[in-house]
């Protein structure tokens, strides 16, 4: 039996069960028996101003549309699968490098936070106890930032001079080691 015949029956026998729940329409069970027994069907009428046909046309519109979809998904797996995955863990990572200045030791704190990653925010706070080394330092800071934040955590090995201070970079790159120690 075709999907529309069935349709038109299950209409047929639920507008008859409403009809005799309400009390009323005598003999709508006759008419539902008479019409099951029947071996032809007129299956020329139409639901929402669409035949049988027109249906199974849809039906098989739908099953395309999911498939497709399907191969979507599928296609999305694969490309996500072949994607690189991150080195280092995200978040934020905090080390005190140091380094040997003409006055003595010296340190400088460098904070990044690592999304994907990528250094996304960075934050060197001079900790110079000579006055020449904390302006070095403060002027590495205000430019060192400049630098990194963006970069692939991967590809950066370290930095160089910046701002005039050849030697505060060893501090920073310094604490760089040690924060991608901690973030691996």
């Amino acid at each position: 039996m075709q999907k529309s015949s069935k349709l038109f029956l299950s209409l047929l026998v639920i507008s008859g069960m409403v009809l005799n729940a309400c009390g009323g329409a005598d003999g709508v069970e006759e008419i539902i028996e008479d019409t099951s027994s029947e071996t032809e069907v007129d299956l020329d009428f139409e639901v929402d101003g669409k035949s049988g046909e027109e249906d199974d046309e849809e039906e098989e519109e739908v099953t395309e549309e999911v498939d497709d979809s399907q191969a979507l998904a599928d296609a999305i797996r694969e490309d996500l699968a072949e994607l690189p995955e991150t080195t280092y863990a995200n978040g934020s990572y905090s080390a005190n490098g140091d380094y040997q200045s003409p006055a003595g030791p010296e340190d400088i704190s460098v904070t990044l936070i690592i999304q994907d990653d990528v250094i996304t925010s960075a934050t060197v706070v001079p900790q110079a106890t000579n006055e020449t080394s904390l302006n070095f330092q403060e002027k590495f800071a205000g430019g060192v930032v400049m630098e990194v934040v963006g970069m692939d955590l991967n590809e950066l090995d370290g930095v160089s001079a910046i701002s005039g201070s050849s030697l505060t970079p060893k501090g920073f790159n310094s604490a760089l080691a040690s924060i991608k120690a901690q973030a691996s």
